[in-house]
């Protein structure tokens, strides 16, 4: 009897002190308890069972359904699109929309990059191409085509050893003064050296430039006729003399010139 009586004695003065800390406004006393309230409430957010997403908790009572977010998504469960640009096959497509163009008067005369006479008379753009490149002889042709005329001569001084001159003609068909795209012509090509022209997948054929006389002065040359598939015919026939390269060429889908044409524009070409 005297160890309970002892005890509830203890509890009942345990008692009396605490309310009167806190009647008295024992303030570190309150900060003490409020400090082990809120070590006793827990702080951990409860989750959902590893199932490859988190739950976000909500309120008691909200009438909400927690929404899983994916792992590693940082919270957004709206992926990011990213544009995939279209994939452009053949870019310039043959026979494509090109602006018309306007042909100058001829006779033009370029020199480079530059161009150095317009509206010329042939002896006179002859006389002038000369003048720049005197040691190619350039003379024009004496056989042309029916309706084709001479439109441009393009001249290319010499500018070192390794590059020598050079020049070319271009004819097109009388009259014709606007033009798109690729349009009716030939071109004779003219170059000091000797020229390799390789045009694979294409077998050529061995022609006659000038049968000469009586086995003297016969020129060989080499005829190549190119027919891509998506694309227009365009036939070559190179040859040489001494020392001197040519390549006469036209794109005969448009021109509408055959191959007898061009042997005997060649055959005139000095």
């Amino acid at each position: 009897m005297t160890i309970r009586w002892k005890l509830m004695v203890s509890t009942s003065v345990a008692t009396c002190t605490i309310v009167a800390g806190v009647v008295g406004g024992n303030s570190a006393f309150a900060r003490s308890v409020h400090r082990v309230a809120a070590a006793a409430t827990p702080t951990t957010t409860p989750t959902a069972k590893s199932t490859g997403s988190t739950t976000t908790p909500t309120p008691h009572g909200s009438g909400r359904t927690p929404t899983p977010v994916p792992h590693g998504s940082g919270g957004s469960t709206t992926p990011t699109r990213i544009p995939v640009k279209p994939l452009v096959h053949n870019p310039t497509p043959i026979g494509g929309h090109i602006k018309q163009v306007t042909l100058p008067k001829p006779i033009v005369l370029e020199v480079g990059t530059k161009t150095q006479g317009v509206g010329l008379s042939q002896a006179r753009a002859l006389f002038m191409a000369n003048s720049y490149v005197p040691q190619m002889f350039i003379v024009a042709p004496t056989f042309v085509p029916k309706n084709y005329a001479l439109q441009l001569i393009h001249v290319d001084t010499a500018q070192d050893q390794q590059t020598p001159p050079a020049m070319y003609y271009q004819y097109v068909p009388k009259g014709l003064k606007t033009a798109r795209g690729t349009y009716p012509s030939f071109y004779v090509n003219k170059l000091i050296g000797n020229s390799t022209v390789i045009y694979p997948g294409v077998m050529p054929r061995v022609v006659t430039i000038s049968p000469g006389k009586k086995g003297i002065g016969v020129v060989k040359g080499t005829l190549v006729d190119l027919k891509p598939k998506n694309g227009f015919e365009t036939v070559h026939i190179l040859w040489t003399r001494v020392t001197v390269s040519y390549d006469l060429s036209s794109n005969v889908g448009v021109s509408k010139l055959s191959v007898k044409d061009l042997l005997a524009v060649a055959a005139t070409v000095q």
